[in-house]
């Protein structure tokens, strides 16, 4: 191994140059990598096959089989899932002239449809905190993912029908805000260990607080003016 400044032969196990005090980068081996990522995506889609139908009971049961790691790691699936299902169902919505055309506005998109899954783990958190729960950032983050794939499916749906099919769209969302809405609550008693009694009222204080972190992580990465004050 060399180091990448000065080009002087290092140990293997160093973290800096003998030579010029450069730190040494030591990249984490590929199959590494792409074994977290095949295990991530193997978990997330098992994960789906158990509460897809059963929201209420099979959210638990899909988590349960999940250590921390790989808890996050099904969470930042999920994330990814509904990432990619906003941009391409948006995509397909927007007309041909104001769709994104080149790297840096296909990169913001992206950027921009990770928000909410950030904004809903810092709900889910906070809401641990404060109403005495006994979860994990791995479980925030496992309901996070999950509670956006409906919208996610939802947004994909509605660029796949078109904006002509309003009812049916109308019709589907009753339906992505209901799995929503049971997703958040189930993770919040049977996930982050939250009572039922609190966790009836520490819900609607997760969608009210993510959606404000929302817009203050968007007004922050937007230009000054792109959203009314009032």
């Amino acid at each position: 191994m060399y180091c990448q400044k000065c080009g002087t032969e290092v140990q293997e196990n160093a973290t800096f140059c003998s030579k010029c005090g450069t730190q040494i980068a030591i990249a984490k081996p590929p199959s590494e990598v792409g074994e977290r990522v095949k295990t991530a995506s193997k978990d997330a889609m098992q994960a789906i096959k158990v509460f897809a139908a059963n929201p209420v009971g099979g959210l638990p049961a899909a988590f349960e089989n999940l250590d921390e790691a790989r808890a996050i790691g099904v969470g930042i699936a999920f994330a990814v899932v509904f990432v990619f299902c906003v941009f391409a169902g948006v995509y397909m919505i927007l007309p041909a002239w104001s769709r994104p055309s080149d790297i840096g506005s296909f990169f913001k998109v992206l950027i921009f449809g990770a928000v909410p899954f950030v904004s809903i783990v810092g709900a889910s958190a906070l809401a641990r905190k404060i109403f005495g729960g006994a979860g994990s950032f791995g479980g925030d983050s496992f309901i996070a993912g999950a509670s956006l794939l409906p919208f996610g499916f939802l947004v994909l749906l509605g660029g796949i029908l078109g904006i002509g099919n309003f009812e049916i769209i109308a019709f589907l969302s009753v339906f992505a805000l209901c799995y929503t809405i049971l997703m958040l609550y189930t993770g919040s008693t049977r996930i982050s260990k939250i009572s039922e009694s609190r966790a009836a009222l520490a819900v609607p204080i997760m969608v009210i607080v993510s959606g404000w972190l929302t817009k203050v992580l968007y007004t922050a990465m937007l230009p000054t003016g792109s959203f009314p004050s009032y």
